[in-house]
């Protein structure tokens, strides 16, 4: 496995955002692919070069660029997006909470999508999953691979160049979407994919770990932005809250769009 270092990001030839999202809408318009998700290839994956043309690699299971994978727009919970700090917090019930997640993604067969980082929240439901045989995805912009540590013994690592492409591409990825306790980037994300889901663009579900009632605030505030009439009552139900990582998943895989009105597609994002 090659360091992750700055020079190694400067030779690496990546994939760009934008010729992977014409891609993956080429491939979702193709009838010729059988129902369900196109399997990722981990071991000898069709790659892109930076003119968009395809190349094929062999290599080891943790990528370092990024391989073309998409899933089928079935609300289907193949995959799941995790947004959580990369610190531990000072419950030791974040973590707990953490890799019961983990656990219970790789016993159900669902795919964890998350930020890339071996650190705090996020590499202990990444290890847990991987512990319990999982598969696990992590995406991670090249300027925080040092300062978050990137999980290098990941299923996939993705590395892009921004933190928009790792947003998106955690959204497209991904079925479903699950905040545990965080900052202000686990807070930013969770009000983005929510907005997102608002606007239409997504019709995903968005699900809340409220550990040891961690985002009490966060809720009493949505719900003070429900009596002031700037949040909708439709909207503030997009967000489903519970504080067992194990009913979560249940209710979200219960899950059917409710908002019929779209104001942007992915395109626009």
């Amino acid at each position: 496995m090659p360091a992750l270092t700055a020079a190694y990001f400067a030779a690496t030839r990546r994939v760009s955002f934008q010729t992977l999202h014409r891609i993956i809408q080429a491939r979702r318009r193709d009838n010729t692919h059988p129902p369900g998700r196109i399997p990722r290839f981990r071991r000898h994956t069709e790659w892109l070069d930076t003119a968009g043309t395809p190349r094929y690699t062999g290599g080891a299971n943790c990528f370092l660029t990024s391989p073309v994978t998409m899933h089928d727009a079935a609300h289907q919970l193949d995959a799941l997006c995790i947004y959580c700090g990369s610190r531990p917090g000072e419950d030791p019930e974040f973590l707990a909470a953490a890799r019961q997640l983990g656990r219970r993604l790789a016993s159900d067969g669902i795919d964890l999508v998350y930020g890339g980082a071996k650190k705090g929240m996020m590499g202990a439901a990444a290890d847990a999953a991987l512990d319990a045989g999982g598969d696990v995805i992590g995406i991670l912009p090249g300027g925080l691979a040092s300062r978050e540590k990137a999980h290098t013994e990941l299923t996939e690592l993705h590395v892009v160049d921004s933190m928009h492409q790792r947003k998106a591409m955690m959204e497209r990825l991904s079925d479903g979407f699950i905040a545990l306790p965080g900052g202000l980037g686990t807070l930013e994300e969770l009000c983005e994919v929510t907005t997102w889901a608002q606007l239409g663009i997504h019709r995903k579900p968005v699900g809340l770990c409220n550990v040891n009632n961690y985002f009490g605030g966060f809720l009493a505030f949505l719900d003070h932005a429900v009596d002031c009439r700037f949040l909708p009552p439709e909207h503030r139900d997009l967000l489903i809250v519970d504080d067992n990582p194990d009913q979560l998943i249940e209710r979200m895989s219960q899950f059917e769009p409710f908002l019929d009105k779209t104001w942007l597609d992915e395109s626009q994002i």
